[in-house]
């Protein structure tokens, strides 16, 4: 084997100009405290058997039918039975965010890598990479019904918004436009929002039909900067109102939200 002289002296040169940025964490998880009940409830009895009785086979069926000499008759229901036990997708699980943790960890890794390698921040590339776990983790809840369902899920948006805006209601976003809903509120669940080469001010609204009402501070976001907001619930309309956003003068904004109607 061929001999380098002083490679240890190059070795140390060489990390010596690596710039080691600060340890990044992003939480993935949910916030109803009963969530990690469900997710290690492995033992769930009748899973993925239909809940109308009518539609069960062998031993999971319930009496009902009626019957009689020379055949049978549907008992009428009051209650339209749908969907399975802990199964409404028919792909749901316990272990609903271990297991795509695990069987999704490379193409979270390229996620990272590649965003990371086209000039995103560390933090940016994690939180991009925790997204599409929750997006995949979702998919897999067992509940039908309550905050866990894949009903309820957080709806997204996402648009680059110009400066110097008023009450702009998303038109021509990426995901569902946050419209207003009678009898409804939008709540922001969570957050991404990166400025450009300019100082730029933002401010979320409520919209209802006149001019919109703030209802988040106002974010100073320095030149290429922003925020990121974890899950929870951070700002949300009045009730029968739309979502908007007012940017000051400075560079466009990339903003990306999850939200849904409560």
């Amino acid at each position: 084997m061929a001999r380098v002289d002083k490679l240890d002296e190059v070795v140390s040169g060489l990390l010596a100009q690596v710039v080691q940025e600060p340890k990044v964490r992003v939480a993935v998880g949910y916030t109803k405290n009963y969530a990690l009940r469900v997710h290690e409830l492995t033992g769930m009895k009748m899973k993925g058997i239909p809940r109308d009785p009518r539609q069960r086979p062998g031993k999971h069926r319930k009496p009902g039918m009626f019957k009689f000499l020379g055949g049978s008759i549907p008992i009428p229901r009051k209650t339209v039975h749908k969907g399975r036990f802990w199964d409404p997708q028919n792909r749901a699980m316990a272990k609903f965010l271990e297991f795509p943790f695990k069987m999704r960890r490379g193409e979270i890794l390229r996620i990272i890598k590649e965003a990371y390698g086209k000039g995103k921040t560390l933090f940016e590339s994690v939180f991009l990479g925790g997204l599409f776990l929750q997006r995949e983790s979702q998919k897999l809840v067992p509940v039908e019904f309550g905050e866990l369902s894949p009903e309820r899920s957080n709806v997204i948006t996402f648009k680059n918004v110009s400066a110097s805006q008023t009450d702009d209601d998303f038109t021509g976003c990426g995901g569902t436009k946050p419209v207003a809903k009678a009898g409804a509120k939008i709540v922001v669940r969570s957050a991404f929002v990166l400025g450009g080469g300019t100082a730029t001010n933002l401010t979320f609204n409520s919209k209802g039909s006149g001019a919109g009402t703030p209802c988040s501070q106002l974010c100073a976001n320095a030149a290429n900067g922003g925020f990121a907001l974890p899950p929870g619930s951070w700002f949300e309309t009045n009730v029968g109102e739309g979502l908007t956003v007012t940017t000051g003068a400075g560079s466009t904004t990339g903003i990306w939200l999850s939200w849904d109607y409560v």
